[in-house]
């Protein structure tokens, strides 16, 4: 069996070492990204390409854009058009449109003349292109705007739930739905099921989906949470939250961030510029211009070293860098990149 691939920086080319910091694949590469389902993007001459393990393009480099293997498809773009290859690189969806999300189940979202639908693996409309807004496509549900309203449609069976509420939001539990309803003193939020079953009434000024068994809510502009009883566990006395991941929620107080766990306790205190949410035991944090990471008992297990464009909105730098989806995160040191993996072992030199 071959020893995870990690990607390496020599100067400016790119292969792949083991964890040991072994170039197994040879730095002859413009960019590459981590392996996933067993392939890896890679580029040469602009264009871009699959290879697998050994280092053989198993998806020749032909592509303009291409987005990772997820349920063995992977978007590419060929003549500012996206389809879909297989990990044997056949082609299974043609080049047609001008969007071409992750598969995830078996169905992805896709666009042509900001016409929006869902496919299946074999390229069928299971919800129609047209002037659809997509909000979420997750486990078999799709939750959509059209016609003025909002709509649950299950893709295994095209049973259609149409909702007359006024805000939808769903989190990656989608068994609770936040709903938004109008009343004489303005809107209120509540949970529904996929079924359109009212669950948790209308008791928020705003409410948000579930993560990990919690949501977050918002009052007078302040964030707190609550669990899927609807009990509000934490009540909204924070200035900014991000969704639960792996047990702890980011909070801001005054202009600080740190982490609660899911019964309402201080878990890390609150003495960070900027934090990003926990990924294989590992969460960004921001101090000033430099930033590092935590590990879910606030220890900081990879040095705050690494620097970030404070220009940016956070949101931006924290989406680009701290993502440890892979065990691996890319980190930036000046006008360089590189990768490190979750005990801070740099994949890159020169």
């Amino acid at each position: 069996m071959n020893p995870q691939l990690i990607p390496y920086r020599d100067g400016e080319k790119w292969g792949f070492a083991d964890p040991q910091g072994n170039v197994i694949i040879p730095c002859t590469f413009e960019e590459v990204h981590p392996f996933q389902e067993g392939l890896a993007a890679v580029m040469l001459d602009g264009l871009i390409g699959f290879i697998d393990t050994t280092g053989k393009l198993v998806v020749p480099a032909d592509y303009e854009d291409v987005a990772n293997f997820t349920d063995g498809l992977a978007a590419v773009m060929s003549d500012d058009k996206y389809g879909y290859v297989n990990t044997q690189n056949n082609l299974v969806i043609p080049c047609i449109y001008d969007y071409a999300g992750l598969f995830k189940n078996g169905f992805a979202e896709v666009e042509i003349d900001e016409q929006h639908g869902v496919i299946d693996a074999q390229g069928n409309e299971v919800v129609e292109l047209g002037d659809n807004f997509i909000i979420e496509v997750q486990n078999n549900l799709a939750f959509l705007a059209r016609d003025e309203q909002y709509e649950i449609i299950d893709l295994k069976t095209q049973q259609m739930v149409p909702l007359d509420y006024d805000d939808l939001d769903v989190g990656n539990q989608t068994h609770l739905i936040a709903v938004a309803q109008m009343f004489e003193d303005g809107p209120a939020y509540g949970y529904i099921s996929p079924e359109g079953k009212l669950l948790i009434d209308f008791d928020f000024e705003q409410a948000y989906g579930f993560f990990e068994g919690r949501a977050i809510i918002m009052e007078e502009e302040r964030y707190g949470f609550i669990n899927e009883a609807g009990q509000v566990i934490v009540k909204p006395t924070y200035d900014d939250a991000q969704e639960f991941s792996e047990g702890l929620v980011a909070l801001k107080k005054g202009e600080k961030w740190g982490f609660m766990d899911k019964d309402g306790n201080e878990a890390i205190p609150f003495k960070y510029d900027y934090v990003g949410s926990f990924q294989n035991g590992r969460a960004y944090i921001r101090q000033g211009a430099l930033y590092g990471f935590i590990d879910s008992k606030g220890e900081v297990v990879i040095p705050i070293k690494y620097t970030a464009d404070v220009q940016q909105l956070d949101e931006v730098d924290v989406e680009f860098f701290q993502s440890f989806e892979n065990g691996v995160a890319l980190v930036n040191i000046g006008e360089k990149m590189g990768y490190i993996d979750v005990n801070g072992k740099e994949y890159f030199k020169g």
